[in-house]
């Protein structure tokens, strides 16, 4: 009787081993009903979508809000002001009218710095102008 713990008689000097089987060809397994994980900025069929943490930081569903946040903060940069600022200022009131239009809609903080910072950026370069100019009014001896 052969089991786990005694598998049986020792082959004998000289048989042939036992012929191995060929595995038989499987077909792909069918479909059980699952389906691939959405997306990110998807959800579930049949489930409501849930706000992620990503999502109450960044307000991916109000662009013109971060065109403007990202445009008034590289507007900091003095040689980017004259460019920037007007395209932050732009974009922030489109996103503005776009919170009041949908109520619920984010990204007014956003939009609200991007008018700021670009403000800072462009008195920052508008002071620059005028030492650069009071500067050179002066006579070359210093009065």
């Amino acid at each position: 009787m052969a089991d786990e713990v005694n598998p049986g008689p020792p082959p004998q000097i000289g048989s042939n081993p036992p012929p191995v089987q060929a595995a038989q060809p499987t077909s792909p397994p069918q479909n059980l009903g699952w389906s691939q994980p959405p997306t990110p900025g998807q959800h579930y069929p049949g489930q409501p979508h849930q706000e992620g943490v990503f999502d109450s930081i960044i307000p991916t569903s109000n662009p013109p809000a971060l065109v403007s946040y990202y445009c008034g903060v590289f507007s900091l940069t003095v040689c980017f002001s004259p460019i920037l600022a007007p395209i932050s200022y732009i974009a922030a009131a489109k996103a503005l009218r776009r919170i009041k239009e949908q109520p619920g809609l984010k990204g007014r903080g956003h939009a609200i710095t991007g008018i700021v910072t670009s403000s800072v950026g462009l008195f920052l370069l508008v002071l620059g102008i005028v030492l650069i100019v009071l500067s050179s009014r002066h006579s070359p001896d210093g009065y």
